[in-house]
């Protein structure tokens, strides 16, 4: 978990931590994954896997600092990383050349050589409490067999936000 601002600079927020997790039917539950009151949740139904960041006050993340901020348009990030060997990927309805980072707010299939869909990213977005919807943006690069994926939610959004907030992406 990182803060970026528009000159890619980093400051982490925290990684993962090892926590343990708690089952509710259809759903696991990973309190403090993030650090004190930043949740993360895994719900899985018939053909998708929701995964939620739940931060459940903006003074649970620390302020970015003065060099993030000063950098512009500060964002929160949720970094992972997919191991695959999928051949493409189209994003923005086109295909990705893999060499360049790239940016989208849209969908996302990432499919075999034979053009069968291993994953499908839908549109992804954070929700607050009082149901203002943002739609967030992810960014991909590849390095070797490894998908880099960051989901990015506005700071400023966030700043205005009514707690808890859900980052909401989803795997099919």
């Amino acid at each position: 978990l990182n803060y970026r601002n528009d000159l890619n600079q980093i400051q982490q927020i925290n990684t993962i931590q090892q926590v343990a997790g708690h089952s509710n039917y259809n759903q696991f539950l990973y309190k403090n994954a993030f650090g004190n009151n930043i949740n993360l949740k895994y719900e899985y139904w018939q053909d998708i896997l929701k995964e939620g960041l739940i931060i459940n006050s903006l003074n649970d993340l620390p302020t970015p600092e003065q060099y993030i901020r000063d950098g512009e348009n500060p964002t929160l990030d949720l970094d992972t990383v997919i191991t695959t060997n999928a051949q493409h990927f189209i994003i923005n309805g086109q295909e990705w050349n893999q060499r360049d980072d790239i940016e989208t707010s849209d969908e996302v299939y990432i499919q075999d050589s034979n053009g069968n869909v291993l994953y499908y990213l839908p549109k992804p977005y954070a929700y607050d409490s009082n149901h203002s919807i943002s739609p967030l943006t992810y960014r991909f690069r590849i390095q070797g067999h490894n998908l880099y994926v960051i989901i990015k939610t506005d700071y400023s959004w966030l700043e205005n936000a009514v707690f808890p907030v859900i980052i909401d992406p989803t795997l099919k």
